[in-house]
């Protein structure tokens, strides 16, 4: 069972990583139209979607990933977490908290 959810968040790690990426390849003009001076949002957001936890990308509507761990099988505390939402700067810090709330 261990193998098969870490085989999972291996496999989640990598779809986001992927899709940053991608995402980074296809949208220079993003960051062009930015004011000299002020930062672009890079992280990401975890935080409840349809009673799943979910990463979204800082600023984004949509989750990039929605895993199979259903917020309310949580314990109370950390549900509660993850309905106000849980940022993090990185891939790096990303993989860390999944692997908490996920694993």
């Amino acid at each position: 069972m261990k193998k098969l959810v870490a085989i999972t968040g291996l496999v989640l790690i990598t779809c986001v990583c992927v899709g940053a990426a991608a995402q980074t390849e296809t949208a220079p003009s993003e960051t062009a139209a930015v004011a000299v001076g002020t930062t672009v949002p890079q992280g990401y957001i975890i935080r409840d979607s349809g009673g799943r936890v979910a990463v979204f990308k800082s600023g984004g509507s949509a989750p990039v990933i929605v895993t199979k761990t259903r917020t309310d099988d949580l314990p109370r505390s950390d549900a509660r977490l993850i309905r106000e939402g849980i940022e993090v700067q990185d891939e790096r810090q990303l993989k860390r908290v999944l692997e908490d709330f996920c694993s």
